[in-house]
């Protein structure tokens, strides 16, 4: 038998996809804008640490020169202006807020390390100590950035 344009087939079942639903987080894309300045700050210190380097090439010591303990302490600031910001939000995933100013401090503590070994260096002593606490700092933040990225949606 042939099927006539008035007989009907019976359709076929359609599958619809659905996407597993997304993690809730509280104040997520506030979250975001802050990880967006941590790793800004994180580039910045990054530079100025290359900086340094590259200068240290041809130094001794850091006799003469402001630029790199000014940066440094620019830098600083506004990690502590937005670690600051950050202590204030209301209404934001608290575990994510946490990581994320744990992340702020290392970066702090990095720059700081970099900064005092700049000045130690000026005063005539070594700018070793300074340098391995901003070392000890580095290696903590990419070790807390990772548990970060892991836990973000």
């Amino acid at each position: 038998t042939a099927i006539g344009k008035n007989d009907t087939q019976p359709e076929k079942e359609k599958t619809v996809e659905t996407k597993a639903p997304e993690k809730s987080v509280a104040g997520k894309d506030t979250l975001m804008q802050y990880a967006g300045r941590k790793d800004q700050f994180n580039q910045d210190i990054a530079t100025l640490a290359g900086d340094i380097n590259g200068y240290l090439a041809s130094h001794a010591d850091f006799r003469g020169t402001n630029n790199y303990n000014q940066r440094a302490s620019s830098i600083y600031q506004r990690i502590s202006a937005t670690r600051g910001r950050l202590q204030n939000e209301v209404g934001v995933d608290a575990s994510l807020k946490g990581q994320l100013f744990d992340l702020l401090t290392a970066e702090m503590e990095r720059v700081e390390g970099l900064r005092d070994g700049v000045i130690d260096s000026k005063s005539g002593r070594g700018y070793s100590a300074g340098f391995q606490r901003g070392t000890a700092a580095s290696y903590r933040y990419d070790s807390l950035d990772a548990t970060f990225k892991q836990s973000m949606p």
